[in-house]
């Protein structure tokens, strides 16, 4: 069907010879827009464009990678309707070289071809940001170093003032903030000049910097005028205090003179001389004390307090005083420039050494090829000439984004005629997040204002229908951000032309659309040792649970409404450290699968650092921690027990490794005694090898003969634990590509990462189709689209420490810092300072806004914002920026909107009885957690804990399958004492608690058997011949590398698993592991009602339940589950008595898990060599 677009649509779709400029609210289809637009252009039947004639620049690789897909079918279905057209099969010809990519690859492009220009070598890298922020270190270091050795006053001056107690840590910082700063200009060198240039010249205040005091201080003038225009309207209503009039008519006057004062001294002489006429004290009958006290909190709280504020930080004395004091804070600043332009210089001759570079190098390096240095400034060179004249069209996405050297760029090879123009900028400023990266949203916006919407060679074209949202998602953000977007605070206004108007085509439903304020005592839940983030969880997984059974989307295939899933929700933070592993947690504790979208946790990984505790002992066996580490893990196999032993065995020895070496060669335990001897001879096999193969080699070959890459896979999680360990691999391959070798070096290389807080995140291995709630930062969020979105942290206070800084940066402003006196060993900030710090606040906030505005218009059918709140100021007529900028969360500046609009947004109280959190649940959480961590081999099940409350007598808060299967099994029975031997869950048994059981007994021979099962590769049955041989040497090559000890093999009958392989169930599991469908060893834990456990525990009380399924496996028409048993019985019937409740729990779990079917449920009996169907 034929898309049709709007009115504003196609006016940007046809469009030509002119600056375009388009404006894209959330949802407003820029995508679809933007394709069209390219796809006409290259197919214009009077004037068409090659497509390798464009430039199309996004801001993500894969947005670069989709909207060269969205083209390509674009293409090929006009070559379908025109099959004849040479011109369009040269154009799909082309597509594959078109410039349809990311500002640093087109950078990379230039540098590639154009290297010579710039004196580069050829054979140049890319390093990658560990090895930069390493390298930066290093130089930086010996830097310092050598500016001791010289010994210069200046130098140890600044060392003094500015390094920190103890170290020169303070220093480093404040060097690397402004070469990074620099980095964003332009021509960063020439910068840092003009910046020294201004702050030596300063005996008046400039006149930016008096500019931005004059806009900050007439904002609050008019929110003192308007508070006190409100309080007269109090004094004369009845009962109100209409003696105190005659003072705030005269607070008016002050703050009018001061608005009509136009230069600083005159202002200071206002503020300096001004004395607040006194209240009266006169005695009036029927005096209401509430107006009474809501008048002169207005005058105290309020308007003196804005006043003193300005006074404090502006005008604490007359210019002559005040600039003696920013003329030395600048000459601070000037050595700290020096500094970081000599250590930016150092560091980027090393990197010239080293022959790489890094992703601000791109710009920089593509900019020095394109513009040239001339006697009236940079002007573009030959080479920016050529692609000025080679591309027909410029087309930049996500241009809110942009900064200030991409715009240099990009201008340089524009068409610049006063007639015509080439460029194409598509964007929205009220999605510019980015500040951190030194993003201009002013770029945009100084364009916006200039641009003309219907004459001129700058056309300006805005898209504000959204095609993505509900009506009430729309309507409530509207009415959020018509209250707090103001030009005042952030530039922005949230006018007509910002605001969003419904444009998607949404089936009714019943289900209730209205966005939520989910509201909790934080103090209450304090009181109760439960986290902001607990707290929160648990409120989402409430909510989460009522959606999943009650709330319906519209399907994005069918268009017809259906059940909610975990997969249209995500939660979103604004901050993701500290906060996403409790969410994750919390959710998968109410049964609720859940996946991090994080940038942190790489080197916390069970698996990473099991790898890097083991490299560290090839490279010195002769360490502790690592070792032991690595000895409780499952490449050593060794118990707390065994390692208590061994350490034992010599006292005298002094460190493990001594103790370890000695037990293999005398111990007393002849298992124990094998088993050091076998670890101690593949260590020292790997150390030797260390000395000659590269740390790459050496840990792919380690990966694949210890088998712990497959053990890993084995796991649950086994993809991201994979992924994670691929990861590794791949650092070590850039750290020897960065001319580094040895494993010291590589230890030594990811212990600075550690240091420096340097993280990769966790290895992104989620399957789009994965049935999840996602969990992610709104940063991370940007540009996707979600049915149902949670914004958490809603409460959470903004960040406003920049500000405290000893050194201040702005891209218009220039520098601030502190006078520092040290004979009088005071500190103060300067004028310049303070004043930078104000824009730096108005910014920030108005950053702060874009990112909430982010966040909201994530949501296509229900917007749901938790925190916890107090009873807000009302914002009838919308926030001013005092209130704006007072603002410490998100919910100070939604929740009183909210009050006001109370028809769009649906506000809910939760307490802690509502979400019945308990110690006992708690205590027994903990414990769980501990007996894990202890649990070498996989997730332990531990069961029946009592809730101690008499009134619910015998409740368990949790308990496990096995459990409730033995409850139902003695209930039929009617018995009073175990029938057999109870399976444990876990797959494998420590040796030394297999030694203490003396004879093999059932548990111990099922865990072997479940050993074998978990490790078997099931393609074999897939094979026509040697299937016993294969086997065989599969478990052989488990007991060689340690992943089942020869005991516990032993007990595993070859015949019997040879039979089961053989099995028609076998080939099918085959089968399903060819398509990566077949999962074994799967944990859970699900929440079912009280009473369908038993019948008189209560309805309203969950109780969890916790299991670990053998295996399942999917196929087309659904699951099928699958548990092995090696119990002795006569016939199949007495394991169905026995098992049956089991399988009935796992099915119910797994269908929670998956959201599939589980056609089959089955049993395999090795006894009866038979599968059992339930």
């Amino acid at each position: 069907m034929a898309v049709t677009f709007t009115t504003d649509q196609q006016k940007v779709i046809d469009l030509r010879d002119c600056n375009i400029l388009v404006s894209a609210a959330a949802g407003s289809g820029k995508t679809a827009v933007l394709t069209e637009r390219i796809v006409q252009r290259v197919c214009d039947a009077k004037n068409p464009v090659q497509i390798d004639r464009m430039l199309i620049v996004t801001f993500t690789n894969a947005a670069a990678a989709e909207m060269r897909e969205r083209i390509g079918a674009a293409l090929r279905k006009r070559l379908d309707e025109e099959p004849d057209n040479s011109h369009l099969r040269r154009q799909m010809t082309l597509l594959n070289n078109a410039q349809i990519t990311t500002i640093d690859s087109f950078c990379l492009y230039l540098i590639r071809n154009h290297f010579h220009e710039i004196q580069l070598d050829p054979g140049f890298r890319i390093a990658d940001e560990g090895e930069i922020r390493l390298l930066k270190q290093e130089i930086l270091e010996e830097y310092l170093e050598d500016k001791y050795e010289e010994g210069k006053t200046e130098f140890l001056e600044l060392i003094e003032k500015y390094a920190g107690t103890g170290s020169e840590e303070g220093l480093k910082e404040i060097i690397l903030k402004i070469y990074a700063f620099s980095q964003s200009h332009p021509f960063p060198t020439d910068y840092l000049k003009d910046c020294m240039r201004t702050l030596k010249d300063e005996s008046e205040l400039p006149e930016n910097l008096q500019h931005v005091l004059h806009e900050y201080e007439q904002s609050m003038l008019e929110e003192c005028i308007a508070l006190s225009n409100k309080a007269i309207e109090l004094c004369k209503e009845p009962g109100g205090p209409y003696h105190y009039e005659e003072a705030f008519l005269d607070d008016l006057d002050f703050y009018a003179r001061l608005k009509q004062a136009s230069s600083y001294e005159e202002r200071s002489g206002i503020y300096g001389s001004h004395k607040y006429k006194t209240l009266s004290r006169s005695k009036i009958e029927d005096l209401d004390e509430d107006i009474k006290n809501a008048v002169k909190d207005i005058r105290d709280k309020k308007c003196k307090k804005i006043i003193d504020e300005i006074r404090k930080r502006f005008y604490y004395g007359t210019l002559s005083e005040i600039m003696p004091d920013n003329y030395e804070a600048g000459k601070n600043l000037t050595g700290l420039i020096k500094l970081a332009m000599e250590f930016g210089n150092r560091f980027e001759s090393e990197k010239r050494k080293k022959n790489i570079i890094d992703f601000s190098d791109m710009e920089h390096l593509a900019l020095e090829i394109l513009m040239k240095k001339t006697e009236n400034g940079y002007e573009p060179g030959e080479v920016a000439l050529g692609y000025r004249d080679f591309f027909q069209e410029i087309m930049v996405d996500e241009y809110q984004d942009s900064n200030q050297v991409q715009e240099y760029l990009l201008e340089s090879i524009s068409r610049q005629s006063d007639t015509e123009g080439n460029r194409f900028m598509v964007g929205d400023v009220k999605q510019s997040i980015y500040r951190f990266r030194l993003a201009r949203p002013e770029i945009f916006m100084e364009k916006y204002a200039a641009f003309c919407e219907d004459t001129g060679k700058n056309r300006r074209v805005n898209l504000s229908c959204n095609f993505r949202s509900r009506k009430e998602v729309i309507e409530s953000v509207n009415e959020v951000f018509k209250a707090l977007m103001i030009p005042q605070v952030g530039k922005i206004s949230y006018d007509k032309d910002a605001c969003l108007y419904y444009g998607a085509d949404y089936p009714e439903t019943k289900c209730g659309n209205a966005s939520e304020i989910l509201l909790y005592e934080k103090d209450a839940f304090r009181e109760q040792n439960i986290s902001e983030a607990e707290a929160e969880a648990k409120i989402i997984a409430e909510r989460i649970r009522e959606l999943c059974r009650d709330f319906c989307v519209k399907d994005k295939i069918t268009g017809e409404l259906r059940k909610a899933k975990y997969s249209d929700i995500v939660i979103l933070l604004r901050t993701a450290a500290g906060i996403d592993d409790v969410m994750k947690k919390v959710l998968e504790t109410e049964g609720i699968p859940s996946y991090i979208s994080s940038g942190k946790g790489y080197f916390a990984a069970p698996e990473i650092c099991i790898m890097l505790n083991y490299i560290k002992v090839l490279n010195n066996p002769r360490q502790d921690i690592p070792l032991v580490g690595v000895l409780h893990s499952v490449l050593g196999g060794f118990s707390e027990e065994e390692i208590a032993k061994i350490r034992l065995f010599n006292r005298k020895k002094g460190r493990l490794y001594d103790s370890l070496t000695e037990y293999a060669q005398k111990g007393g335990n002849a298992n124990l005694r094998c088993k050091a001897e076998a670890f101690i001879k593949h260590l020292e096999k790997w150390r030797k090898k260390s000395c000659f193969v590269s740390v790459y080699e050496l840990l792919e070959e380690i990966l694949q003969e210890s088998g712990y890459l497959q053990h890993c896979m084995a796991m649950p999680g086994g993809t991201q634990r994979r992924a994670n360990l691929l990861v590794l691999l791949q650092k070590a391959k850039s750290f020897e590509q960065g001319g580094y070798s040895g494993l010291f070096d590589f230890i030594r290389y990811i212990e600075l990462m550690q240091e420096r807080e340097i993280d990769f995140g966790e290895a992104n291995v989620l399957d789009e189709s994965a049935d999840v709630v996602r969990i992610m930062t709104i940063h991370k969020s940007k540009g996707l689209e979600f049915p149902i979105c949670f914004v958490a942290g809603f409460s959470k206070q903004f960040n406003i420490r920049e500000s405290s800084e000893p050194v201040l940066t702005d891209a218009d402003l220039g520098m601030g810092g502190d006078y520092i006196d040290l004979n009088l060993r005071c500190r103060r900030r300067s004028l310049r300072k303070n004043i930078i710090a104000v824009k730096q606040r108005n910014d920030g906030r108005g950053e702060d806004l874009r990112i909430l505005y982010v966040a909201m218009t994530r949501a296509k059918e229900k917007l749901i914002m938790v925190g916890h709140g107090s009873k807000p100021e009302i914002m009838k007529d919308g926030a001013t920026a005092y209130e704006i900028l007072k603002a410490k969360s998100f919910m100070e500046l939604v929740l009183p909107v909210a009050k006001v609009h109370s028809e769009l947004f649906d506000i809910k109280e939760f307490t802690t009885g509502d979400l019945k959190f308990s110690k006992v649940t708690r205590l027994v959480e903990e414990r769980v957690l501990r007996e894990e961590l202890q649990n070498t081999s996989g997730e332990q099940i531990w069961s029946s804990y009592v809730y101690p409350h008499a009134s619910l007598d015998g409740l368990f808060t949790k308990t496990t399958v096995s459990e409730l299967k033995k409850e139902a099994y003695l209930e039929t029975e009617e018995a009073c004492h175990e029938l057999y031997e109870e399976k444990e869950i876990v797959p494998y048994i420590p040796q030394f608690i297999a030694n203490q059981e003396g004879e093999a007994g059932g548990s111990r021979r099922g865990s072997a058997y479940h050993r074998i099962m978990e490790l078997m590769d099931f393609t074999i049955a897939l094979k026509k011949d040697k299937l016993n041989e294969s086997i065989l040497a599969l478990r052989k090559g488990a007991v060689d590398a340690l992943r089942i000890p020869a005991s516990e093999n032993e007990l595993v009958s070859q015949a019997k698993v040879s039979k089961f392989m053989q099995t028609k169930l076998a080939k099918r599991m085959g089968e399903a592991q060819l398509r990566n469908q077949l999962h074994k060893e799967q944990p859970f834990m699900m929440a079912v009602k009280g009473n369908s456990v038993r019948p008189n525990f209560p309805e309203d009380e969950d109780v969890l339940i916790q299991g670990v399924i053998d295996v399942y496996f999917e196929e087309s028409d659904g699951l099928v589950l699958l548990d092995y048993k090696t119990d002795s019985v006569s016939d199949s019937n007495e394991l169905v008595k026995r098992y049956e409740a089991q399988l009935v729990y796992y099915a119910e779990a797994l269908e929670r898990l998956t959201h599939k079917k589980v056609k089959e449920k089955l049993i395999y009996s090795f006894a009866l060599h038979e599968v059992i169907s339930l």
